[in-house]
């Protein structure tokens, strides 16, 4: 079940990823536009890393009967921090330089590993399943699940700009209006695609 969800997350976070390319990219150049890619991309790698991280926390909240402490959010958070680290150094070769003002971005990450870690084991916790969708189906009602993946969206989205408005470089992907846009875009594309997915599981 674990690689299943797994599996399911990974694919929303690189087709939400690549549509971020399409739409936002279309005002770069050709360079800009493979720098942003490959920057948004290696996020996305290390972004799946914490997301198994927290399923691994979820697994083992499962098997003692245990919601998310605060304890566990302090260890993802510290992880994650550590994923950050192993990104700077994935992009050392792109022209770009990244700043992690952790005093902002944290308090969006904290509630984001909550809730994300929250909704893991819920899944986890539906009991046997064939496939994602019967699992999803057994832990929330439509409704319910489009609102918590809703917010995992939102928060997502506030983490990258934060994120993406520290850009330097001498391109313009380090414009805080193209950060402001992709902002609007992952909202808007992530909330497109969680209602595509939600019409095959839910009907």
């Amino acid at each position: 079940m674990k690689n299943r969800i797994i599996q399911f997350e990974e694919k929303f976070l690189e087709e939400l990823c690549r549509k971020c390319v399409e739409e936002c990219g279309r005002s770069l150049t050709s360079i800009e536009r493979a720098v942003m890619r490959r920057f948004l991309e290696a996020r996305v790698r290390r972004e799946r890393e914490l997301n198994r991280e927290c399923i691994e926390v979820a697994e083992m909240l499962k098997e003692v009967g245990c919601a998310v402490a605060e304890q566990d959010l302090e260890e993802l958070i510290e992880k994650s921090m550590i994923l950050d680290k192993k990104l700077l150094r994935d992009i050392r070769f792109l022209p770009i330089e990244v700043t992690f003002d952790y005093e902002k971005i944290n308090p969006y990450r904290r509630e984001r590993l909550r809730k994300q870690t929250g909704f893991f084991l819920k899944m986890l916790s539906s009991g046997s399943s064939r496939d994602y969708g019967e699992m999803a189906r057994k832990a929330y009602s439509r409704d319910e699940y489009l609102e918590i993946n809703d917010e995992l969206i939102e928060l997502y989205a506030e983490e990258a700009y934060l994120i993406n408005s520290s850009l330097k470089t001498p391109f313009s992907i380090g414009r805080k209006d193209l950060a402001e846009r992709m902002y609007c875009s992952m909202i808007d594309l992530g909330r497109r695609l969680i209602r595509e997915r939600a019409s095959i599981i839910f009907g």
